[in-house]
């Protein structure tokens, strides 16, 4: 019967999971919540008795329900739902159907252990971090690649989607570590919000998804996430 606070709803959950003493003023006076754990409560996976499906026939009735929605709402018309299929199978994306020469390589995105996603970027320790680790908030490439695109380590370097047209810049960090047809960038970076004044430098990694349309196309219809990669072209710039 009223709207509650952002505190009073804190206070609620915490105390649902710990009990009444351990309130929203508990935490803001102790900050932390300890307590003993066993092993087996950290590394449970090995100590849970469970059989893992192969065959997925749950996704039958998924794909029978997904076309009667589109048949009674006239919504969504060029959604494919062959991907609900109990045994998966490889589908080409529209990057690896793309022929053009001058968009050579595949950017792919990838996640460090000291990020959460895009929440973080704009944390200063971590920032400190990503800005030690010289994988993180540059656009990696191999090094012969590199070399053949006239790039050196820590150039400028814009890419653009072969999807969209889209561009994004980054720093260039030449490494082995990586195939010569795969530029890759970590998943956090890329933030624009000037309310983030961290996060939003120039530098502080790329937004992936920019280089990907957001359509039927570009996604995997039972989970709905975005494609892995897109199909890119480098050029070297002059800056961000």
């Amino acid at each position: 019967d009223r709207r509650y606070t952002v505190e009073e709803i804190a206070d609620h959950r915490y105390r649902s999971w710990f009990g009444d003493k351990f309130d929203l003023a508990w935490f803001k006076k102790n900050s932390l919540l300890t307590w003993p754990r066993k092993a087996e409560e950290i590394y449970w996976d090995p100590h849970v008795k469970a059989r893992i499906p192969v065959y997925y026939e749950h996704f039958l009735a998924m794909r029978d329900g997904v076309e009667a929605v589109k048949a009674e709402t006239g919504l969504f018309a060029d959604l494919d739902s062959s991907d609900y299929q109990p045994i998966p199978d490889w589908k080409p994306c529209p990057s690896y159907t793309e022929s053009r020469e001058e968009y050579d390589l595949y950017a792919v995105y990838f996640r460090v252990p000291f990020h959460s996603f895009t929440l973080t970027g704009n944390d200063a320790w971590v920032d400190e971090v990503s800005t030690i680790d010289p994988y993180t908030n540059g656009i990696n490439i191999n090094s012969a690649t590199a070399r053949r695109k006239d790039v050196k380590e820590g150039d400028w370097i814009e890419l653009q989607s072969a999807a969209n047209g889209e561009t994004v810049r980054g720093r260039a960090h030449l490494t082995e570590a990586i195939h010569p047809e795969v530029v890759a960038v970590s998943g956090h970076g890329g933030h624009w919000a000037k309310a983030l004044p961290l996060a939003s430098m120039p530098g502080k990694g790329v937004a992936f998804d920019r280089l990907l349309p957001i359509d039927f196309d570009h996604v995997d219809t039972p989970s709905f996430n975005l494609d892995l990669c897109a199909k890119v072209k480098v050029s070297k710039v002059a800056g961000p």
